[in-house]
């Protein structure tokens, strides 16, 4: 259960940032999972794993993804939080690969495949602001112009920062169930 909670979310937040019918749609998390959608709606799931910065931007093992589709411009795409300065991730495009790296300062113990931290450098760095609810699914759409880093003509990335825990799901399932027989205790006591 707990390894299908990060592929649903993606799912979820893929058909909630959902781009139009001409384009494709490539969603990653920092999870190691990937969806591309191509505009035939033709369906690939790929894996991201941990392995060596093809940037060199990290000393280490970072999430690193093989794309279906080739870029033509290498270069990254910084995660902001709302009203602020902090970059909390930072998808940084190489040749066909796409390196997840994400902030791991947090007191979180449950930790991402991208929570190895991020570089110093950036490369090119275009801004995108993250929406969502903190503690809940979180992630920005992008759609790089000609020029910009991760181009292919008709593709629009989908970035999926934070995925909920899995004891934040179960919470709101057992918050839902005693809302709704609470409800039902009640109408059964006004008839």
């Amino acid at each position: 259960m707990r390894k299908m909670l990060p592929f649903v979310a993606v799912v979820v937040l893929h058909l909630a940032y959902a781009a139009p019918a001409q384009s494709s749609m490539l969603t990653v998390d920092e999870s190691g999972n990937g969806v591309f959608i191509d505009d035939n709606n033709n369906r690939t799931n790929f894996k991201g794993a941990l392995g060596p910065d093809p940037s060199g931007g990290l000393l280490g093992n970072v999430l690193v993804y093989t794309l279906p589709v080739n870029p033509t411009k290498n270069g990254d795409v910084v995660l902001r939080e709302p009203n602020t300065t902090f970059d909390s991730d930072i998808l940084r495009f190489v040749g066909n690969k796409l390196v997840f790296y994400s902030d791991n300062g947090d007191m979180n113990t449950d930790k991402d495949l991208a929570d190895t931290g991020t570089p110093q450098e950036q490369m090119g760095a275009i801004i995108k602001t993250e929406t969502g609810m903190e503690g809940g699914l979180q992630g920005a759409t992008y759609t790089p112009g000609m020029g910009d880093p991760g181009f292919v003509q008709g593709i629009t990335y989908q970035f999926v920062s934070d995925v909920p825990e899995p004891a934040s799901i179960i919470l709101l399932g057992i918050s839902l169930l005693l809302i709704a027989a609470a409800r039902r205790l009640r109408g059964a006591r006004v008839k």
